[in-house]
């Protein structure tokens, strides 16, 4: 197996950052809201594996969609 590292000029580091940073501002509230509730239950998870108390995640249900 293979074990090159594709090398990536620092330009097409930045391009691709900026295109996530504006495909995540252009996302729905409630799509924003559900990633927040995400990165809040890993957190508190590496928290609790971490013997910390984290802080729990918002308690909100999200309706999937039925199309």
């Amino acid at each position: 197996m293979s074990s090159q590292r594709r090398l990536v000029s620092r330009e097409d580091q930045f391009r691709s950052k900026k295109a996530g940073r504006a495909a995540a501002a252009s996302a729905s509230f409630e799509e924003k809201i559900e990633k927040l509730v995400q990165l809040q239950k890993i957190s508190s998870e590496i928290a609790r594996q971490a013997g910390r108390k984290g802080k729990e995640p918002w308690p909100i249900q999200f309706p999937r969609n039925l199309s």
